[in-house]
């Protein structure tokens, strides 16, 4: 069978407490006996105005991406990837890394679907769905310098909010993690509308309707850059 590459997924990174540019990977995959992995991974900086092409350093079969959401921390870009690993390319593409979320779990189960990874407080965050029992699981990477991932807790969207409105069962499907607080946002297809859960409190709340959202459209976060303060026309 021929290799075939093409370029799968695409991500912006920006934080102005790391940088105040901006950074774009791509990621190129290449298929092999139907096997995937990232071949070379692109990387775009505003500040140099050039692309760099660095060939992959995960090891084969442990990194193509598999999830819908990846985050920017720390300097590098962190995406899912199949068998709740998490890898990680810094803007050099100097630094290469995957950590393990669920350490000895069989890598021929399939049943997590919905991976998502973000940051909160200034720590890693991960979360998997057993959607089958809309069952989210969220893990913590407490010290970012370990590659040891905490379990927090699972969250039961039958017991928050019923069962969905849908025969598939399916439909409930995370969004992100807030920022600067312990909250994570949750698209719930069947009834078209958008909740929240307090991990802290273990409650959760109906934000507002915005109707229907053709998955996988992606409810991408806003980072703001105030670069310069906003003067007012009327100061000389």
């Amino acid at each position: 069978m021929l290799d075939v590459k093409n370029i799968t997924e695409a991500a912006m990174g920006f934080d102005p407490t790391f940088s105040p540019h901006f950074y774009v990977f791509q990621l190129v995959h290449v298929e092999i006996k139907g096997e995937h992995d990232v071949e070379v991974v692109e990387i775009y900086s505003s500040e140099t105005n050039k692309w760099v092409l660095k060939e992959s350093g995960w090891k084969p079969h442990w990194a193509f991406f598999c999830g819908r959401y990846s985050t920017f921390f720390n300097g590098s870009l962190h995406f899912p990837t199949a068998f709740d690993k998490v890898a990680s390319v810094d803007t050099g593409g100097q630094s290469w890394r995957v950590t393990v979320v669920r350490p000895g779990e069989d890598e021929n189960y399939d049943h997590v679907f919905g991976l998502l990874v973000g940051h909160s407080q200034g720590r890693l965050l991960y979360m998997d769905a057993d959607c089958w029992k809309n069952v989210f699981s969220i893990f913590v990477l407490e010290d970012y310098g370990r590659d040891e991932w905490t379990f927090r807790q699972s969250i039961s969207m039958m017991d928050l909010f019923g069962p969905p409105n849908s025969p598939r069962g399916t439909d409930y499907r995370v969004a992100s993690f807030h920022p600067d607080g312990d909250l994570v946002f949750i698209y719930d297809r069947s009834r078209e509308r958008l909740l929240s859960y307090d991990m802290n409190r273990r409650e959760g709340h109906v934000i507002c309707d915005p109707g229907e959202v053709s998955w996988p459209t992606w409810f991408l976060p806003y980072v703001p850059l105030y670069s310069k303060a906003l003067v007012s026309p009327n100061v000389d």
